[in-house]
């Protein structure tokens, strides 16, 4: 049973059968408690916040809230927030693969005709625009870079894009240009990975290496995990 009280706070309650033993019941309740809601909250991760039991001996009735109402409370689990560190949560990390797999997904088949025109594989064009624009078709950088395949205005020029915002001209303009520079590499696909990042000239500069710019060098790394995930189709 779930109420809720004037101050806003949800408290479920649960009606114990076990015995009379104060502290067998409350290692008992209390672990139960614990189980239900691990259960409750992998159903409904967005609800999940910090979680406090208090079980009452007197009536048999656990009580799971959000905030501890009196110093009878047991704190059961913590918010993702702080189980987690860096800057996004898990719970954040997970909305956000679920979001790019349903943009991926809506893509397939502009990417699969840019690829079949190009000659670029289609595995690479993800990695890119998965590190680029995280499949957001108006994602702008900085820099001024546009759309999915974050092209510059001179890049869209180069290979006829007009709309860089138009999914499917921004996707033809960055394969064309994808193809252009693992021809020039001949097939090397971090050298053209690198060169998409940090230009041509710059990876002919440093001797046909991966410049050493740490944006360039994180990026390659990002496309090239990436890349080999789609290959093999871990990424679905």
């Amino acid at each position: 049973m779930e109420k809720t009280d004037n101050l806003g706070v949800r408290e479920m309650l649960l009606t114990s059968a076990i015995g009379d033993s104060p502290r067998i019941c409350q290692e008992m309740y209390l672990r139960f408690a614990l189980f239900l809601m691990v259960d409750v909250l992998m159903l409904v991760p967005t609800a999940w916040a910090d979680s406090y039991a208090y079980n009452d001996v007197s009536t048999g009735v656990i009580h799971l809230t959000d905030r501890p109402l009196s110093n009878d409370y047991e704190l059961l689990l913590k918010s993702p927030a702080e189980l987690v560190s860096g800057n996004e949560t898990k719970l954040n990390q997970s909305k956000m693969f679920l979001s790019r797999g349903v943009r991926r997904k809506e893509l397939e088949g502009l990417v699969a005709a840019a690829s079949h025109q190009s000659g670029v594989q289609p595995e690479l064009l993800h990695a890119v625009i998965s590190v680029e624009s995280d499949y957001d078709q108006n994602a702008m950088s900085s820099k001024g870079a546009l759309g999915l395949m974050q092209l510059m205005p001179e890049t869209a020029r180069r290979y006829g894009v007009s709309n860089r915002r138009d999914p499917a001209e921004n996707l033809m303009g960055g394969a064309r240009y994808l193809a252009y520079l693992l021809a020039i590499f001949n097939q090397n696909v971090k050298l053209a990975v690198a060169a998409y990042n940090a230009g041509e000239n710059a990876v002919i500069k440093y001797g046909y290496q991966i410049p050493p710019y740490k944006e360039t060098e994180n990026y390659v790394k990002k496309v090239s995990v990436l890349y080999e995930q789609y290959r093999k189709s871990l990424i679905q």
